[in-house]
């Protein structure tokens, strides 16, 4: 088993009596890009809170690089970079001046801020003003004074809202090479599954303040389950034709729907069906998303 970075116990956080996230037990290894996703208002940003120390919990404990955060708070903290909501900057100041601000505060040598300019991308709009910033490049700048004080541990809290789809891109491609050239290990928060499907890992699902699931993206992509959906002139006397001959569907509208059938068996179907002077219609496979399994998931609110 992998080396956990973060591990919580039944972490707790009510506010006047509702609770924000309810006996949350996160496991992130190391080295991994672990997803938390949920729809918006589901505790991601509250539990991301309580990991860095900006909230105290209600109840629950909190274990990071397998120290306790309430007795190694300072130590902890100094080998986590994060990016929480939006990013803190000085729109007059250019990309270069925020981070020397930053480095002088954090007192890392003068070579990393060149060092995060070029793992950001950074490098030659660093002279530049932050106010005349695209929302991307702004949010690489955050993702560069996370970075800044060489963190083992990066949070960050929806990085790709608001940003077009080439801001996009150029952020999740950025994720993606943080644990395997820099060590990194990354918790990133979003509301899309589609974002983290590309980037992630790990997954933890949340809503309404509980995890409903947490596992590999293989795991929960071996979820999206394809069938085979088969029409005819009369579904019914179909279905009757293939039961009889041990081949079990279910009738969905005009269309008859099989899972997960080999291609030998779609054609023993199709033979029996025609056999029997039923017209087919149409064949086709249909595939669940992962999007229609989150929204499930989150809807439904129990484990799948």
């Amino acid at each position: 088993m992998s080396q956990l970075i973060v591990e919580t116990n039944n972490l707790t956080k009510s506010f006047k009596g509702a609770q924000a996230v309810n006996s949350v037990n996160l496991n992130i290894p190391k080295g991994s890009i672990y997803g938390f996703l949920g729809p918006n208002g589901a505790g991601k940003t509250t539990a991301i809170k309580l990991l860095l120390g900006l909230m105290k919990e209600t109840s629950g404990s909190i274990q990071i690089f397998g120290k306790d955060l309430k007795k190694d708070k300072q130590m902890i903290l100094r080998r986590i970079g994060s990016l929480v909501e939006s990013p803190s900057y000085y729109g007059h100041l250019t990309a270069r001046e925020n981070l020397q601000l930053l480095q002088t505060i954090l007192h890392v040598p003068k070579e990393r801020i060149d060092e995060v300019l070029a793992i950001v991308r950074l490098e030659k709009d660093d002279n530049r003003p932050v106010k005349g910033f695209s929302l991307g490049m702004k949010q690489r700048l955050g993702i560069a004074s996370a970075l800044l004080g060489n963190p083992e541990l990066l949070i960050l809290d929806e990085p790709t809202n608001g940003l077009d789809p080439s801001g996009i891109i150029e952020i999740r491609e950025l994720i993606k090479s943080l644990p395997e050239k820099y060590g990194v290990t990354v918790l990133v928060s979003s509301h899309l599954l589609s974002e983290i499907d590309q980037m992630a890992t790990e997954v933890g699902i949340i809503s309404k303040g509980s995890l409903i699931f947490q596992d590999s993206i293989e795991v929960l992509r071996k979820k999206s389950v394809s069938k085979i959906r088969i029409q005819t002139n009369n579904s019914k006397a179909a279905w009757n034709i293939l039961v009889k001959e041990g081949l079990k569907g279910e009738i969905e509208g005009n269309y008859l729907s099989f899972k997960q059938n080999k291609n030998k068996e779609v054609a023993e179907m199709i033979r029996i069906l025609v056999q029997n002077k039923l017209d087919v219609y149409r064949v086709e496979e249909v595939k669940r998303s992962l999007e229609s399994i989150f929204l499930d998931m989150t809807k439904e609110e129990k484990s799948l």
